[in-house]
Order: C-alpha cells, then sequence, then structure tokens
C-alpha cells in the first residue's frame, strides 16, 4: 500500500497522522498537503514517514517506471 493510499484509507485518523508526520519533519500542514500532491518527498522524509508507519520505504513510494 503506497503512502497515498494508506494515508486516504484512513479517513479517521488520518489528521493524526498528518499531525505526527508535520511534526517529525517540522513542516507546516501546507507543506505536507502540497509534498502529498506532488509526491515531491525527499529520501530523509520518506524514510521518517516510513519509520512513523512502521513500512519500508520501497513499499510506501515505489519508483515509478518511466519506460
Amino acid at each position: 500500500m503506497t503512502f497515498e493510499d494508506y494515508y486516504l484509507y484512513l479517513k479517521d485518523s488520518a489528521p493524526s497522522l498528518r499531525r505526527d508526520i508535520c511534526n517529525a519533519l517540522e513542516i507546516s500542514y501546507k507543506t505536507f498537503y502540497n509534498k502529498r500532491n506532488e509526491n515531491s518527498w525527499t529520501n530523509p522524509e520518506r524514510e521518517m514517514i516510513a519509520q512513523i508507519l512502521g513500512q519500508t520505504v520501497d513499499i510506501l513510494f515505489p519508483e515509478k517506471n518511466t519506460d
């Protein structure tokens, strides 16, 4: 399950996840939504999110095949 799928699946607990991620990354909610919408997370941010969710980076943020 990708991060986007995971986030949308949570519905009721998504705000607390967003808060936890924003606090851990020291970013605003606006920055969170911009990064989520554009999938523009840096590698360290991806690693932190994976750690928060207890998942691997590869599962949450699969590389898009550009072939």
